[in-house]
């Protein structure tokens, strides 16, 4: 038979031996379910956070875009002042395609889990 003090901090009530029941201690709340009970629920997540990621990288691009020809207006000819321009550039058109990527990991990860529907690839994520 398992303690009061078990069941009030699991969140249970406890009936006594004289058929009084005492609720739990203020502030003690049931025991919480799992917050995945499906696979969409995985896709949910994970397209959430990847979609953050996505916003993120593409802010920064733009920013470094700036940065880059920023960088390239006030070289005046310098070619190592060019050479870092055109780094600066380069690496945010990498942080563009890793945003493109991190766009598409959803649906790739939605196939794998076996909740990929062909008809409804505009839905995911959307």
């Amino acid at each position: 038979m398992a303690t009061a003090a078990a069941l009030f901090s699991a969140g249970l009530s406890v009936q006594t031996a004289a058929g009084i029941t005492v609720p739990p201690p203020p502030g003690v709340t049931t025991q919480p379910t799992s917050p995945v009970t499906q696979t969409s629920d995985i896709s949910d997540l994970a397209c959430g956070v990847l979609l953050w990621i996505f916003w993120l990288l593409i802010m920064f691009a733009i920013i470094m875009f700036f940065v880059g020809g920023y960088r390239y207006a006030t070289s005046a000819g310098d070619p190592e002042k060019v050479q870092s321009a055109n780094k600066t550039l380069l690496y945010a058109v990498i942080a563009v395609v890793v945003a493109l990527c991190a766009w598409g990991v959803p649906t790739l990860i939605d196939s794998f889990l076996g909740g990929f529907n062909w008809t409804m690839l505009t839905s995911i994520c959307g």
